[in-house]
């Protein structure tokens, strides 16, 4: 991953929002390991993409 400044105004918005959306922070290759990554992890698959985990 490449380096990356906030600027103030970023700041503000996180803390205003709650949260920060910083578009192609990560490449392609890099999303993908990182989806890849979530979908294989069974507590990240349960809560993140499925919303609820089964408890069997």
């Amino acid at each position: 991953m490449r380096s990356y400044t906030l600027t103030s105004e970023e700041i503000a918005r996180y803390h205003e929002q709650g949260f920060l959306v910083v578009r192609n922070f990560c490449s392609l290759p890099e999303t993908d390991k990182l989806y890849g990554v979530a979908v294989n992890d069974r507590a990240m698959m349960c809560s993140a993409i499925l919303g609820r985990c089964s408890t069997r």
